[in-house]
């Protein structure tokens, strides 16, 4: 892979000087969360459909910047899944029932669907816990930028270890921080993302 990969289409203005780049490239995430800073701007690569990945926002705009836990709301996927469980249910438990002449077919079949529900539940409830929430602050405007769904713990230990290298970054332009996460229980292994530093 272009080891330049996000940051070949990372919008600089002319001029511009990057002081700094990282990425979290992941297989199961299916696009590549990035982060970078320059002499005027901090930039945040997410996934947003039908918008431009990168977010750029201006540090002589900036009146701070305060990185703090997401709050993770289980409800939220826990209901989603309830909800398409039900319908799933609703519009096929007729033609169940007549392939499954048999009660113990039956109850098995019923144990595989409500196992694999509490599954996709666990794994939805466990990807949006731990995330790390972004709040710049701008002259105008407040805008919250929250690091990507993930099932794993340690890529998004590492996403919040990138967002820390950066906000020092902008914070050596006079901008105000502010960390209220906690401190990393252990320094995660360093992968393919490991290229991000300071450039010289």
């Amino acid at each position: 892979m272009d080891a330049e990969h996000p940051f070949t289409r990372i919008p600089l203005e002319d001029g511009e000087q990057l002081l700094f780049k990282t990425w979290n490239p992941t297989f199961h995430r299916s696009f590549d969360f990035a982060i970078a800073a320059s002499d005027r701007a901090l930039y945040i690569r997410r996934y947003r459909p039908f918008m431009p990945a990168w977010m750029r926002f201006d540090i002589s705009l900036m009146k701070g910047l305060t990185l703090k836990p997401a709050p993770s709301r289980p409800y939220i996927p826990i209901g989603l899944t309830v909800s398409f469980a039900a319908l799933i249910v609703a519009g096929n438990a007729s033609t169940v029932a007549k392939c499954c002449r048999s009660t113990s077919l039956l109850a098995a079949v019923g144990v595989l669907f409500a196992a694999f529900f509490v599954w996709v539940a666990y794994t939805s409830v466990k990807s949006i816990q731990g995330r790390t929430d972004l709040l710049v602050e701008l002259e105008n405007r407040s805008v919250s930028v929250r690091t990507p769904v993930d099932a794993y713990t340690d890529e998004k230990e590492f996403d919040r270890k990138m967002m820390r290298e950066a906000l020092a970054v902008i914070q050596q332009r006079g901008v105000p921080v502010s960390d209220k996460c906690p401190a990393p229980n252990s320094t995660p292994q360093d992968g393919p993302a490991a290229s991000g530093r300071p450039l010289s």
